[in-house]
């Protein structure tokens, strides 16, 4: 009766413990692993781009980025994609550094998609890398490998960074500050470090723009070569002192 009883208790037992994880789940389960966009600038990389076939079935995207991770799990390569046809970096390591910063030649990678705060397995065929290669993608196929609200999501969050991600919770470093100014690189006062125009570009105006000169032009903000130096004289060519050479009576 005895050895009933316990056999009982422990019947009860499995019963709640299995009740239990039926109810909670494996508290990661939603829980996803994001990896962080690319930031730097190896020297070296091959480009893929993605046709805007290879997004057919996409879930609508939402600050959406393509994340390429190095088959030792490594970030080599991201772009931010919306649907549209797009082209992604995948960087290579530089031989010149003692730390590997990128994809070796002839390693695999893969892609992933971050949407949100879903995390997708990108599957478009085995990829690897090569330095100046350009390899066009036109199909793939998505797996969704993880979701979920309280998911960590790596980003900028500074509001006011060029490329805040109002969807990251946990700043990953990436923010790039704007710099505002001409980004038309045809103007004359294009600034290669701006990343944000505002408007104040100004047209290139060629010309002499020597104010000592003949036919130095006030509008000119090009020098162009072309300016003439005032010779004085008479430039009348009936009087007796006529000077062919002077421009400047």
């Amino acid at each position: 009766m005895k050895l009933k009883s316990l056999l009982s208790l422990a019947i009860f037992f499995a019963i709640q413990i299995n009740f239990s994880n039926a109810q909670g789940g494996d508290s990661t389960d939603n829980e996803c692993d994001f990896p962080s966009e690319f930031v730097g600038n190896t020297g070296s990389n091959m480009t893929i781009l993605l046709q805007s076939s290879f997004f057919t079935d996409y879930p609508q995207m939402n600050d959406a980025y393509i994340v390429a991770t190095s088959e030792s799990g490594l970030v080599v390569g991201s772009a931010s994609v919306d649907g549209s046809q797009s082209s992604l970096a995948v960087w290579g390591d530089d031989s010149l550094t003692p730390e590997v910063e990128g994809a070796l030649s002839g390693e695999s990678f893969t892609l992933q998609l971050v949407n949100g705060v879903d995390l997708y397995d990108i599957s478009s065929g085995g990829l690897s890398y090569t330095t100046n290669s350009f390899l066009p993608l036109s199909s793939s196929s998505l797996t969704l490998n993880c979701s979920g609200s309280g998911a960590e999501l790596f980003g900028c969050i500074d509001e006011t960074a060029l490329n805040y991600n109002a969807d990251a919770t946990t700043d990953d470093g990436s923010c790039i500050a704007v710099v505002n100014g001409c980004t038309d690189a045809t103007a004359f006062n294009y600034n290669a470090e701006a990343n944000t125009d505002d408007g104040s570009c100004v047209a290139i105006v060629n010309g002499c723009a020597d104010e000592t000169a003949f036919n130095y032009n006030a509008d000119a903000n090009t020098d162009d070569g072309s300016c003439i130096a005032v010779v004085n004289g008479c430039t009348d060519a009936t009087a007796l002192n006529y000077n062919a050479d002077a421009n400047t009576d």
